[in-house]
């Protein structure tokens, strides 16, 4: 993720008090009913035990399994090994792009997002680190010399798993094993650190901040999707802004953004782990608007899907643009329904 500013820290501090039973109502012009605390004490604890936490549990497990890859790999110098490295790249990119929808706590207070996902790769950088000889430091195996894109970048090339023999040498496959151990951990601390401290500090917010910092990162992701990581690279034709254009993952990465939202709006990290969640409190107060959400998330799916693949070869045609520009408008026609039309009815 191409980091952007957010607010959602700011509210957390603003907002904390010590416990979620406090007593929150809502009554408006437009006849939303008015509510409890009770009515939404079980949808927030499923967010963070049926939603947040799983998924962060997934990606924990898969960048252990990539970092197990990439180490058989660097002793073994077999292709098969390097296949499955990359075979556990893009399952922990799936779960990573999964959990964009929730990026606040850890993955913002520790700084997480940046050092796992910061893009583009600074290749001049990077390129200077392969070939020096002193000894790797932390500093660059996080930012824009490390994490997901770092590893893309040395796993493959033009969509396609790279070869052995493309390798420069033994310090090239060196950092790539201390990037996916770098990952590891980083992915192993999102997820300890929600378990451990941040899920109690979630529960224990008024629960006015917790829905908001809900329906925020939902409406966040659904603006940088459009907004950033189609919009930008779509206007300036520029290839370096496109994200995971190395493996020519990008389309798969958008489409998993938006699962992200959809995961949040109804719960789970999948269609069978649903729980109490937003879907259902938002159908209590308007039926019509929950049908609505969910329509505009399956389009915005739809439509992203629609593009040509691989996306980064479509920056430079000379034909029309339709399908890219229909992606971008429901990405924003997500955006605004979850931030004008849903946070309308919490507002207390």
């Amino acid at each position: 993720m191409k980091k952007i500013e957010k607010l959602f820290y700011v509210l957390l501090c603003v907002c904390f008090v010590g416990s979620v039973g406090v007593s929150c109502s809502s009554s408006d012009e437009s006849g939303v009913s008015e509510f409890t605390a009770d009515d939404l004490t079980n949808v927030i604890k499923d967010y963070a035990d049926k939603t947040v936490i799983p998924t962060y549990a997934d990606m924990k497990g898969n960048a252990s399994e990539l970092h197990a890859a990439v180490a058989t790999f660097k002793t073994s110098n077999k292709q098969e090994d390097l296949d499955k490295a990359c075979e556990y790249w893009v399952k922990t990119r799936k779960s990573w792009e999964s959990s964009e929808a929730f990026l606040f706590g850890p993955a913002d207070t520790e700084s997480l997002d940046p050092k796992l996902d910061s893009w583009p790769v600074n290749l001049t950088s990077l390129n200077e680190i392969l070939a020096d000889a002193k000894p790797i430091s932390e500093i660059e195996l996080n930012g824009d010399t490390g994490g997901f894109h770092a590893l893309e970048y040395l796993l493959f090339r033009d969509g396609k798993n790279r070869k052995v023999a493309d390798f420069s040498g033994d310090r090239e496959i060196e950092y790539l094993e201390k990037v996916a151990e770098n990952m590891k951990s980083n992915a192993a601390l999102l997820h300890d650190q929600w378990v451990s401290t941040y899920k109690a500090e979630f529960l224990a917010f008024k629960q006015s901040t917790a829905i908001d910092l809900i329906i925020d990162g939902m409406a966040g992701i659904a603006d940088e999707v459009g907004a950033i990581k189609i919009a930008g690279p779509y206007d300036t034709k520029n290839v370096l802004e496109v994200e995971s254009w190395y493996s020519f993952n990008s389309l798969i990465d958008f489409t998993n953004n938006i699962y992200s939202i959809e995961n949040a709006y109804l719960g789970g990290y999948d269609a069978e782990t649903r729980g109490e969640n937003l879907s259902g409190a938002v159908k209590a107060k308007n039926e019509a608007l929950d049908q609505k959400v969910r329509n505009q998330i399956t389009a915005t799916i739809a439509a992203i899907n629609a593009i040509k693949y691989p996306f980064r070869d479509q920056l430079d045609n000379t034909g029309e643009y339709a399908d890219i520009e229909a992606a971008i408008k429901a990405c924003d026609d997500l955006r605004a329904i979850l931030e004008d039309e849903v946070k309308a009815l919490f507002v207390y």
